[in-house]
This record gives structure tokens, sequence and C-alpha cells, in this order.
């Protein structure tokens, strides 16, 4: 049995970027993490992912490089370091508990890497939050994305893309809904959400836009949707 902790090293690298993406949004070339290919197929490696119940995004990395495991998230531009309590072998499904002072979440993940899930969040000033993930491999990075909609209804849009794949979550007077969609080779955006709607869109370099549209019966709801890269 082992216990995680996050480390020094790699605490600094994660806050020195995500302090860096925070003032520089759009500009994210020089991310430091990066998958490693012996990776690809086990359940170590890198884990990236958005935020709602305001907005943000956040890395978690199980011994990507070194014998290291830690989490960072920026929500609202204030980081979060997490240490992690539970069992990591390699190739198992893993469950460990992230926790700070005041904020937690729990982290599951099949030992081939896939199906990562977030329960039991619970992040300090920020109720009724939610965070989606996609588990990042050497020959396909995640794009982290945060946005807004507006039209019939307004709220915030953040997406992670993994070549052509791309899921989100949309939150919109405190209900937060999932959104999947498939990204085509010219960049082309089609795709639904849980609750019915569906959006098109592009990537133009690290921007996103398109549009959105819900129908109920008689009634229509529609409007547009912005975003840009922060990782």
């Amino acid at each position: 049995m082992r216990s995680v902790l996050l480390t020094a090293l790699f605490c600094l690298s994660a806050c020195l970027f995500f302090q860096c993406s925070k003032e520089n949004k759009g500009n994210v070339s020089a991310a430091p993490l990066t998958a490693r290919p012996q990776h690809n197929t086990s359940n170590y490696g890198l884990y990236k992912g958005v935020f709602t119940g305001s907005t943000g995004i956040i890395v978690i990395s199980l011994r990507n490089e070194n014998d290291n495991v830690f989490a960072t998230a920026r929500i609202d531009g204030a980081l979060y370091h997490f240490t992690a309590v539970g069992i990591l072998e390699l190739n198992k499904p893993t469950s460990l508990l992230f926790r700070n002072s005041n904020s937690s979440f729990n982290f599951m993940v099949y030992g081939d890497g896939s199906t990562p899930t977030i329960s039991g969040l619970t992040i300090e000033a920020h109720p009724g939050a939610s965070i989606i993930l996609f588990k990042e491999r050497s020959d396909a990075l995640v794009r982290c994305y945060e946005g807004t909609f507006t039209g019939s209804q307004q709220g915030t849009w953040n997406l992670i893309v993994r070549k052509h794949e791309l899921t989100g979550l949309v939150k919109t007077a405190g209900t937060t809904t999932i959104a999947n969609g498939i990204v085509k080779a010219d960049q082309t955006i089609t795709g639904g959400l849980n609750n019915g709607a569906t959006f098109e869109g592009k990537f133009v370099k690290n921007d996103v836009a398109g549009t959105w549209q819900n129908s109920t019966g008689d009634l229509t709801e529609s409007g547009v949707w912005t975003g840009i890269r922060t990782y």
C-alpha cells in the first residue's frame, strides 16, 4: 500500500504553467507536462479536464513523470493544489482521494486508463461544481477550452478535445448538461447535449465558436457559443 502525495517540484511546475495560461489565454504552446508513451494504455499518465461551477481547468498526473502524483486546478483564476491518498498500482483499477484543506474529490479510472471519472466533488465557494476529463496520450493531446453561450439562455460552455473526440460541460441556471461531439478533419464540430439540444461550430487556431439550438414541442431556443483554449 502506498500513499501518494503531491511533490513540491511538480506543484511548482503546474503552478507556473497555470499562472502563465491565466495571464495569456490563447497562448498555450509551452505546456510543461507531456504524456509519456509508456503510459498510453495504462492507468498511469496525464488526465486533463474542465470545470463548471464558475469556470476552470484541471490536470491530474498519476506517475506520469517519476513517482509523482498530483492534481492542480485553476478555478476563476485561483489555484488549487491537491494531495492524493490511496493505492496506485500499474494497470490496476484505481480509486484515489484528492484533497486540500477545504476541497476534495474522488478520482477513479480503469487499469487501461479508460473512463476517468470524478465523484464526491467539493470545492470551497463553488457549490454544484462538476468536472469532466480525458486521458491524454503521447499521440493524442487533450485541449481544454473555456467559454460561454448566449441567446435564449446563457451560461458556461467548457469543452475538452482529443483528436476527433469532444466532450464538455454546459451550465445554466444551476443545471449542468454534458456535451458530446465529433471534430472533423476540417476542424468543424457537430454534437449534442444530453438535454436534447444540438450544436455546431469550428476551431480556428486557439478559438472556437458556433451555434446551438434546442426544440421542445412548439418552443425553439437558440443562440451562439464561443470559447478559447486555456490549456
